[in-house]
């Protein structure tokens, strides 16, 4: 507000609407800056983790996964080959069988595997890759 001449003069700031159109370019555009940008990982509107970029932290924890599974793999492998039992190597099979699916969809995360993954669990946050961040005041207050 500016005063003149003893009056107030109340002066507005323009808020532009977009179209969805123009929403979702600024949105994308908002994902690419906070993924190169930010170190923050939200989740729920909070901050759960800090001081890490995100896309390699993200790279290191699914290598690792990919790691632990390929080793899972073999162990089983082993102890089926040393088992005598019949019914406990197939037991030894299907834990082989859904380790080398979960190996599949770590090493190839695509959008058509990850709609066949929520297809058999019906589990969003198992079957998606997202990405949350608020965008308070980065956009303007009318979709704050």
């Amino acid at each position: 507000m500016k005063q003149k001449k003893g009056r107030k003069i109340m002066r507005t700031a323009t808020i532009e609407k977009y179209s969805t159109e123009e929403l979702l370019n600024i949105c994308i555009d908002k994902f690419y800056e906070e993924l190169a940008t930010s170190t923050k990982y939200y989740y729920l509107n909070k901050v759960r983790e800090e001081n890490q970029i995100r896309p390699r932290t993200r790279l290191q924890k699914r290598l690792k996964r990919i790691e632990k599974i390929k080793y899972r793999i073999e162990d089983f492998k082993a102890r089926q080959a040393e088992e005598a039992n019949e019914e406990d190597k197939k037991v030894y099979q299907k834990g082989i069988d859904l380790l080398v699916d979960k190996l599949d969809y770590e090493e190839n995360p695509t959008i058509e595997r990850q709609k066949q993954e929520y297809e058999k669990k019906k589990d969003v946050f198992g079957s998606r890759t997202f990405t949350e961040f608020p965008l308070n005041k980065k956009i303007n207050s009318l979709y704050d």
